[in-house]
Parts: C-alpha cells; sequence; structure tokens
C-alpha cells in the first residue's frame, strides 16, 4: 500500500438527493428545548417510515450516510436528528438525572416526529437505534404507551433495531464503562483511515461531547444506571465481533441475550449470504443458524493474526472486524440487516402486525 493509498469503507457514497435533504434542516421545539433535524429519502405508502436514535453525541451527520442508504434500499423516509438542545432555564442538576437525560431526548424525538408530520399518518414508524439510542428507543416505548402514540407501539406494527446496544449488562457502572473506554479509542484511532477518513464523524462527536458537559453527564450515568427490557417486543439486536464498548462476548451481557426474548444477530457478509424471497431466506437461516446468532461471533481471525497496518485495515472492513461504530462508519452491513429485518421480521422469530 503507498503512502497516499486510504482503504474505503464500505459505506455507499451519500447521493445527490440525500445531500440536498439534508441540507434542509429543520427545527422542533420541545417541552425543555428544542432540535433540528432533516428527512432523508422519499415518503412511501406501502413502506413505514423509520427514525434513526444515534449513539451518544453522534449528530445528523454522523447518521447521513445510514439515513441515504435506509432510504434507498428501504424505499421510504428516514429522520436524522441533532443532539436536542436544553432551553438555558433547564439546571445543571436536572441535566445530570439520567431518568431525565432520557425524558429528555425520547420527547425530542417524538417532538421531531410530529414537526416532520410522521405522526399525522396512520402508520407504524419503525425505529434504528444505536448504543445509548437502544435506551432513548426503549423510552420512546414508554412514552408512546403512556401518551397512546399508536404509531410508535409495537402491537401496531412498530419495530426496533437495536444496533450494538447499551443497557444490556445488568451490573453496568461508570467503572466497567471505563475501563472498557480505551480498548474501544484505540481501535477507532487505528481504523480511523479507513472508516472515518474526513474525521468528521469523531470531530462532531467530540464537539457534542463538550458542548454541554452537564447533559453528557447525564447521558452517561444513563448508561450505566438504565438497561432496555428483555422482553422488549418488536425488536431485533444487531451486534458486533469486535464491539468493545458493549462486547456480546461478556458473561453476563450474554446471559441477558440468551435469557431474555430479543433475537440477536451479527452482520455477515448479507447480500451474499441471503437474497431471493422471504422463503429462501427462512430456509437459509433455518440450515445456518451460526451465521444469525451469539456462536455466529466466534472469530476465524483475531488481531493477534494481522500484522501491519494494511491487514489491520483490512480487517476492520470485514464483517468480523466491526466495532462499535460500525452503523455510523460503515453502515451498509447494518443496513443490509435492519432492512431485511424490517421487511421480513417473521424471519427472525419477531411477530408483526
Amino acid at each position: 500500500m503507498t503512502k497516499n493509498e486510504i482503504l474505503k469503507s464500505s459505506a455507499s457514497d451519500v447521493s445527490p438527493e440525500a445531500q440536498a435533504q439534508f441540507e434542509d434542516v429543520k427545527t422542533a421545539e420541545s417541552k425543555y428545548g428544542t432540535i433540528n433535524y432533516s428527512v432523508i429519502g422519499q415518503a412511501n405508502p406501502d413502506k413505514n417510515p423509520i427514525i434513526i436514535e444515534g449513539g451518544m453525541d453522534n449528530g445528523r451527520v454522523n447518521l447521513l450516510a445510514q439515513a441515504d442508504l435506509l432510504a434507498r434500499k428501504g424505499q421510504t423516509q428516514v429522520l436524522i436528528k441533532d443532539q436536542p438542545i436544553y432551553n438555558p432555564e433547564v439546571s445543571k442538576s436536572l441535566k445530570r438525572d439520567p431518568d431525565f437525560a432520557l425524558n429528555f431526548m425520547a420527547e425530542a424525538t417524538i417532538d421531531a416526529a410530529k414537526d416532520a408530520g410522521f405522526l399525522d399518518e396512520n402508520k407504524a414508524i419503525n425505529l434504528a437505534s444505536h448504543s445509548l439510542g437502544a435506551l432513548i428507543a426503549a423510552r420512546i416505548r414508554e412514552i408512546a404507551r403512556t401518551q397512546n402514540i399508536k404509531q410508535l407501539l409495537p402491537e401496531n406494527g412498530s419495530l426496533l433495531a437495536l444496533m450494538g446496544p447499551s443497557g444490556m449488562d445488568p451490573k453496568e457502572g461508570l467503572l466497567k464503562l471505563g475501563i472498557r473506554w480505551p480498548k474501544y479509542v484505540l481501535k477507532g484511532l487505528i481504523e480511523a483511515k479507513a472508516l472515518d477518513p474526513t474525521s468528521i464523524n469523531g470531530k462532531t462527536v467530540g464537539k457534542n461531547a463538550g458542548s454541554d458537559k452537564a447533559k453528557t453527564l447525564g447521558e452517561l450515568k444513563a448508561l450505566s444506571d438504565n438497561h432496555v427490557p428483555v422482553n422488549l417486543e418488536g425488536a431485533l439486536a444487531i451486534v458486533y465481533p469486535e464491539d468493545h464498548m458493549f462486547p456480546v462476548r461478556d458473561k453476563r451481557i450474554k446471559k441477558t441475550i440468551e435469557d431474555g426474548q430479543i433475537p440477536f444477530v451479527t452482520p455477515v457478509d448479507y447480500e451474499t449470504a441471503i437474497i431471493g424471497s422471504a422463503e429462501h431466506k427462512k430456509a437459509h437461516l433455518k440450515a445456518h443458524p451460526e451465521k444469525i446468532t451469539v456462536n455466529g461471533l466466534q472469530r476465524f481471525l483475531t488481531k493477534a493474526h494481522l500484522k501491519g497496518r494494511k491487514a489491520r485495515l483490512e480487517y476492520a472492513l470485514h464483517h468480523r472486524g466491526a466495532g462499535h461504530d460500525d452503523p455510523a462508519n460503515n453502515p451498509e452491513r447494518s443496513v443490509n440487516v435492519v432492512v431485511d429485518f424490517f421487511d421480513h421480521p417473521e424471519n427472525y422469530g419477531v411477530k408483526h402486525n
């Protein structure tokens, strides 16, 4: 590999239409602040719209490539949003409260969906969440239940994809998160030139994290104090072999998965692994359960077997090297699974109304 050669991720280039829609920023008012959002793609009467609930401190720019792929492959509209901004009168103590933080994020998402007209139609809305977004999505479900927002309820057809979800360890804590953090950061630094060549994703997360420290602290506490209900209906979790923030190989997380009711899959080379009709896919999944279960996370390649920068970057692009930030940095393989799940939830053992 030459000095100037950079391996590209599998993420497709953002389409001109999506870029124009991204630049059409709208603002929704919420109870305790405001939120900027964009709607990517075109409305489709035969497809449910999608809301992306991104990871901690992600903004619209982190989610654009994923949204563009979801909109094109899912043939629907996709709502992406920046971090909501608190009103000046909200105290730091409230911002630092993890329960208040989750409510603020969830309510802002619902308000953006309402402002975008997603709640005007009697059509279910699907959610694709990542990391902290899993806890926010679960809170959205709770609020929707309380307020009878039918479009966001699973019994009315709303589906939820949980990508690299937080909240799976019943004994999570800030100390454990802190111990895992350096390994996660090191992986990101090594792979940055392959997966984030413009550095825009990393810079956006850093900027958002530092812009309101009390807000960030509240969300960190939410990561350590809150859990995704193991009996969450209409949900599928997508886990990553090299996820150092929420490692599925952790004994407690694995036990939560096995004891719970949420099916778990790992992204594989999906275009070649599962193609054709729903019947074909169902037969394939039955014949090859190792490709979609936790057992399928066994790695035939490991970092210990790789020598040099080129090998490490190539491994990052392989599905067995997928890490925690894969939905934002290298979204195509995750999007393929999400779209297939939204179109054929029955293939994953998820009931769909």
